[in-house]
């Protein structure tokens, strides 16, 4: 599942136990995340600019989130799948149980 993670996402849906939370996640719905082969990723919002590094599991679709910015963001550790043009995200941590990110290719 690496390389079908590689390039610009627009996230295109939010939800946490069923609820939509995509507002606050993305109140200007302009949030997107840019996936790099270089196991590096920046993330853009109304808010600014973040940066990290990602790790998926070789065997399992396990993607793990680790932000520059680990004092104010924790290590987030998802599940990932694709439907049809759409990467989807599961969390699978205890900081992100329950959520639910769906994505489209830019």
């Amino acid at each position: 599942p690496a390389d079908k993670l590689i390039g610009l996402w627009d996230l295109v849906s939010a939800s946490e136990s069923g609820t939509d939370i995509q507002s606050q996640i993305d109140p200007d719905d302009n949030y997107n995340i840019f996936i790099k082969w270089i196991r590096t990723y920046t993330e853009r919002s109304s808010g600014g600019k973040g940066t990290g590094f990602w790790f998926i599991h070789p065997h399992r679709p396990e993607l793990t989130i680790m932000s520059h910015d680990s004092e104010n963001k924790p290590i987030q550790s998802w599940m990932i799948s694709f439907e049809k043009d759409q990467m989807v995200w599961t969390g699978n941590s205890d900081s992100n149980r329950g959520q639910v990110l769906k994505y489209s290719r830019l």
